[in-house]
């Protein structure tokens, strides 16, 4: 699987289609993905079947703007517990350069980039697979979701000055609904967002409620398990961004990191166990699901070199990395 993406990015998906008059299952079937994905928002899937699903969706369910719509219904969430750890950030434009450097890893694939142009900042998004499959649903749906999250981290959202959207829909029908008041082009050569540049600077703000909603939203599903479950799951989610230390994970978590090693070490799995395990599962289905290189999965895996990864990995799997991917090639 070159290109992959988190299925979270479905959230609201059956809800969508269900209200439109649609079978959701039978879209994912149809688009070849498991009826039940949108039932566990940490799968990772084929991104260019999830574009091909949205374009599937907007064609069956007779609404042209289907990425729009499902945009409005997002936020942050979308995200999983990597949201958590943006709120963390002090400004928006630190939160926003941690998510540029950690999507590949989460959505490979995807192409954001941010640029300074005079007063303002301009985020272009794409993909990696345009030229493969239609992505303009796809295209319409992140930059929706983008939009709602960063009006999300603010007190009092900063609107954008413009938006270009390759879906080409209704403008004055989006604007409604968006609530949009700059400058905006649909059926557009490339997808963007257009802020004044003081947008990088705001600092991180966010309600209570919505901090607790990120935060319940990861939670629930592994507290029945105890604190290990947990603490995994964040590990997961910050190796590839370079800032998993044990203070970084219990402050996600909200203990006192040596709170957090004590409640570890009473159910027998202290943080370093974590920390490989975390490690080798992420190395094993990277290496048997993309086409990522070795020395990137190291250094995304938070090692200093590949050397010491190549080390690693040996140690748990009794073969170097590329061997150990060799071996589980189709013949």
């Amino acid at each position: 699987m070159r290109y992959f993406a988190r299925s979270g990015g479905l959230q609201g998906f059956d809800e969508l289609v269900q209200e439109l008059g649609g079978d959701p299952g039978a879209l994912l079937r149809e688009a070849g993905l498991p009826a039940t994905l949108c039932s566990n928002p940490d799968l990772y899937v084929h991104y260019p079947a999830l574009a091909q699903l949205l374009t599937l969706a907007a064609h069956r369910c007779a609404a042209p703007d289907f990425g729009v719509r499902l945009g409005l219904r997002q936020g942050l969430e979308v995200l999983g517990p990597l949201a958590s750890f943006l709120c963390l950030q002090p400004s928006i434009g630190e939160a926003m350069q941690l998510l540029i450097r950690h999507m590949d890893f989460h959505a490979h694939g995807v192409q954001l980039t941010r640029r300074l142009e005079g007063d303002e900042v301009v985020l272009r998004l794409g993909f990696a697979f345009e030229a493969e499959v239609d992505c303009d649903q796809l295209g319409a749906l992140s930059v929706l979701q983008l939009l709602q999250g960063l009006q999300q981290v603010q007190a009092v959202p900063l609107p954008p000055e413009g938006v270009t959207l390759r879906l080409p829909v209704d403008e004055t029908l989006l604007r409604r609904k968006a609530g949009l008041q700059g400058s905006l082009v649909t059926g557009a050569p490339f997808n963007s967002l257009r802020f004044p540049a003081a947008l990088l600077a705001r600092p991180v703000a966010m309600s209570p409620a919505l901090r607790e909603r990120l935060t319940r939203q990861w939670q629930a599903e592994y507290e029945a398990g105890g604190l290990a479950p947990q603490v995994s799951r964040v590990i997961t989610t910050l190796l590839p961004t370079g800032e998993c230390s044990l203070a970084q994970v219990a402050a996600m978590i909200g203990l006192h990191p040596r709170t957090l090693q004590q409640r570890l070490k009473h159910e027998q799995k202290p943080y370093g166990q974590l920390l490989r395990e975390a490690r080798h599962a992420l190395a094993c289905e990277y290496l048997a699901r993309t086409d990522m290189g070795i020395t990137t999965l190291a250094l995304n895996l938070g090692y200093d070199d590949v050397a010491a990864f190549s080390r690693a990995f040996h140690t748990w799997a009794g073969q170097s990395p590329s061997e150990w991917r060799q071996a589980r090639r189709p013949r």
